[in-house]
């Protein structure tokens, strides 16, 4: 039976972390994919995520996103990628519907460089891309912006010491249990022993071993749309990451990327029993109010659906992160539920579980305990 130091279930975003912190362990360690690297089954897809520090209503996550960017920062430094684009991020609220002292107030207390912009006029001027009405105000950030997707996992993938790492792809691990200490791991095509176990399985949870309630898995839509406009090139460029608060929804987009630009929907979504029900079953609904969203806020560029994807939020009942060390055995970690925000702080979740098996300092918040 083959012996590893650590072994690591699933390589999305939080499993490519933990193996690149690994690595730098010089741990000898297993990956197990059941599908392929990058693949589109889960909630790790689809070109690229929002990097924001805009937690106003929960601001204990602003000094995480710090030191998240500063990983993202090395990460690039190393691989010689470009992963964090820096466009900015413009979030539209209606007037009576955002507490603006509040996010004043935050953003002094943790240096976040903000603009309220209450003057619709002098919205409709700067961002004329968009449509506003008399009664919303922006908050922009003019150093958030976004990820990239496809960038972010080569860099992980370069960091990684191959010598050390392998990673297994099509591969299922159907059972683990802990004998002597050490983790003995069954597959659909071999056992394996190790003295750790880091699990970040996404929505395939189950696979902790431990009951979690609370968590729903929502089906969402990505939607991408080719771009006609009359507006200057330059202009466009300009444009930031964006989402619209209305009412009780919640729709974000980013800027012309690859010739398109990406919308979609934070609320809503369908819930499905299984992380295999992916895609089952049109959302329908969420589509029509993409579309209906991008018509109506959009302006200068006739948007045109080319694509859509689906992706999955495993979502816990508070939107807030499980990072754990095993309550019944402390040489095995996890991390889920991510609640469709956690792709950006990546870096500081893989670190957070590889310092939970090797009983290190704790580098996040017992917030996101499962006890």
């Amino acid at each position: 039976m083959k012996q590893y130091d650590c072994v690591v279930i699933g390589s999305g975003a939080m499993g490519l972390a933990s193996l690149y912190h690994l690595s730098n362990n010089k741990m000898r360690t297993l990956c197990f994919e059941q599908f392929s690297l990058g693949h589109t089954k889960g909630s790790t897809h689809g070109q690229t995520r929002a990097f924001q520090y805009g937690y106003y209503e929960k601001p204990f996550y602003i000094p995480l996103l710090k030191s998240a960017q500063e990983q993202w920062s090395n990460l690039e430094n190393l691989s010689g990628l470009s992963i964090l684009k820096t466009s900015g991020k413009l979030e539209i609220h209606d007037n009576n519907n955002v507490d603006v002292s509040k996010i004043t107030s935050i953003a002094n207390q943790y240096n976040i460089p903000i603009e309220i912009i209450n003057d619709p006029s002098k919205l409709a001027t700067r961002f004329n891309y968009f449509n506003f009405n008399h009664n919303q105000i922006g908050i922009f950030e003019p150093y958030s912006g976004f990820l990239d997707i496809e960038a972010a996992q080569k860099a992980f993938l370069s960091g990684i010491d191959d010598a050390l790492c392998h990673h297994n792809v099509n591969e299922i691990v159907l059972n683990w249990e802990i004998k002597n200490n050490n983790v003995i791991l069954k597959t659909n095509k071999n056992e394996y022993r190790s003295k750790y176990l880091i699990i970040t399985p996404g929505s395939w949870y189950e696979i902790i071993k431990y009951k979690i309630s609370n968590i729903k898995l929502i089906q969402k839509v990505l939607c991408w749309f080719n771009i006609t406009t009359k507006l200057a090139a330059e202009e466009l460029a300009s444009m930031p990451v964006f989402g619209f608060d209305i009412g009780s929804d919640f729709f974000y987009g980013f800027p012309p990327y690859q010739n398109q630009i990406k919308i979609a929907r934070h609320t809503g979504g369908k819930v499905i029993e299984g992380p295999g029900d992916l895609g089952l079953e049109p959302s329908s609904e969420e589509m029509n109010a993409i579309i209906e969203f991008s018509n109506k806020s959009l302006n200068n560029i006739e948007l045109k659906p080319e694509d859509i994807k689906y992706c999955l939020y495993t979502q816990t009942k508070d939107s807030d992160f499980i990072i754990d060390r095993h309550p019944d055995y402390d040489n095995v970690a996890f991390a889920t539920g991510f609640s469709g925000h956690g792709y950006k702080f990546a870096p500081i979740v893989g670190q957070a579980l590889v310092d939970l098996v090797l009983k290190n300092n704790p580098t996040l918040t017992s917030k996101f305990s499962i006890r």
